[in-house]
Formats: C-alpha cells, structure tokens, sequence
C-alpha cells in the first residue's frame, strides 16, 4: 500500500519534461528510499525484493496469496513499466480516475467567487506621549547643555569682576593693560562658581591667593584667566604659604593695586556714582558666599 500510495503522489499531474500525467521516471532503490520510515532514531527500508514483489503486483502479474491461493491479481494491471537508462518509466493506468477534477474545480470557483476579505488595518502603538517626548528632545536644549547666564549682582559674577580688576591693576603699571581688558565676564563667572561648588574652595583663602597671585612677579603675567588661577591653584596656595601669609616681597605690587582701586573710586565719585565696593579698598575682599 505504502508503494502504490508513493507512486500516486509521485506521479506528474500535468505534461513536464517529457512526462505525460501520470507518469514517473525512478529507480528501485528510489522507492526504496520514498517508503522508509523511522523507528526512534533507526530507519527502516523495506527490502528490494519486497519493492520489486510489490511492482509486479501493481503490473497485474500473477501471484497467488497464501490466505487465498486460489485468487490472484491477473490481468489486473494497475501500472506499467518501461526500462530506461538506469531507471524505469512508471505510468499509473486511468491515472485520471485517481483526480477529482470536480472537486479541484468547485474548489477553484468558490475560491474566485469567495470575497476577498479587506485587509486588516495595522495597530498603531500608543506612542503619542513618546513622540511628544521626542519632539520636545530635538526642539529644546537640554539643561545640561544650556550656558548658564550670570547677572552682575550674582556672587560669582562679582568674583570674576573683582579678579579681573586686580588683573588690570598690574597691568596697568606695566602699561599692559590693552592685553587684558577684553576679558569674557560670563565664561569668568562661570570658572568661579566650578572653583567653589566643584572644588570646593574656601572664598576668604581664594581671595589672599588672589591678592598674592597678582602680586607675585612670576605668577602675575601666568595667571591671567580664572582657569589659569584654578588650574594652579594648589599650587599657588603652597607657594603663598611658603612665602608667608602677608605674601612677603610683593608689597609694592599690593600698594600698586591699591593706588589703582583708590583712584578707580575717586573716578566713579566724579562722575557722580557710588559703589560702596570702593569706600575702603584695604578692606576689600570677595563676596561672602558661606552665608548663601
């Protein structure tokens, strides 16, 4: 049965490569390998002889069944065969009477009459608050990158005025004072805060390495920028404390600095302005952040 079934499958349905419907062009050990089967992991594959038996049976020879010897399957041929090179022509007799035709073509016309069903519209994610988010991305500046504006009565703003004065102090007496005057007050500002929040640097020993600092004749024309000053700062803080407190042998450079603010305040009372940072330049210092 497993043979005849095979070759009912096998068969062509329509006129291919020199085969009419019906026919098929196989060997032996094909049918051998189309029939096997598996038990567990072993394939089993009837014998040749067992194939070659089941094929003169199907070409309608005559072979007496042992329950019944006296019937036999002659001249009842359900196929045919013809040698071919290294294969044989197998042609299944009323090929056609196997084909439901009518059924195959019912079965096309209900497929044409059938309506074809509209197709089925995609979900959209709800991912509107998630565009939302992404819009908002590519249209806002993130906080993290937006520049900090400082105003001029913020404390890290009046550091950056404050270092910068004594900067233009030194500068001044040199006759220098075009190389330093164009100073970015925001970008300082900015440095300050890093030095205080960052670093955590205590505002009243900054200013005396401020004052030292600008005072040094080294370190006056090296430290020209808050960056520079923090950069150096321990440094600097060493060097003051080596040299002492009061920041020996740079006292005409403090009296420097002190002519420059008295004279800035005589200016400013001039022109009709105050700035109480000036009434008493010995006792100017840097704002008072510990309070805030």
């Amino acid at each position: 049965m497993k043979v005849w079934i095979f070759l009912l499958l096998s068969a062509q349905h329509k006129q291919y490569k020199g085969l009419k419907p019906g026919q098929i062009s196989m060997s032996i050990p094909d049918i051998i390998e189309g029939v096997s089967w598996k038990v567990g992991a072993r394939k089993e594959r009837p014998t040749k002889d067992q194939v070659y038996q089941v094929l003169e049976f199907l070409r309608g020879k005559a072979m007496k069944s042992k329950r019944s010897p006296n019937e036999s399957n002659e001249n009842v041929a359900m196929i045919t065969t013809t040698k071919a090179t290294h294969k044989m022509l197998i042609t299944i007799c009323n090929y056609e009477v196997y084909q439901d035709k009518s059924r195959d073509e019912s079965n096309g016309e209900s497929n044409e009459d059938k309506p074809t069903k509209p197709p089925r519209k995609q979900r959209q994610p709800n991912n509107i608050n998630n565009n939302d988010n992404n819009d908002n991305k590519k249209t806002s500046p993130s906080r993290k990158n937006a520049k900090r504006i400082y105003e001029e009565d913020n404390r890290y703003y009046q550091m950056a005025v404050y270092f910068h004065e004594k900067i233009m102090a030194h500068a001044e007496a040199n006759k220098v004072e075009h190389l330093v005057r164009n100073a970015n007050m925001q970008n300082w500002a900015d440095e300050f805060r890093k030095i205080v929040e960052l670093d955590e640097r205590d505002t009243k020993e900054m200013q005396r390495v401020i004052d030292w600092a600008t005072s040094h004749s080294f370190w006056s024309p090296n430290i020209l920028s808050p960056k520079k000053l923090r950069d150096k700062y321990s440094e600097l803080g060493i060097k003051m404390a080596m040299e002492g407190k009061s920041g020996q042998g740079t006292s005409n450079r403090q009296e420097q600095s002190k002519d420059f603010l008295r004279r800035k305040k005589e200016t400013l009372r001039n022109d009709g302005g105050t700035d109480d940072r000036f009434v008493d330049p010995d006792s100017y210092g840097l704002p008072d952040v510990s309070g805030e």
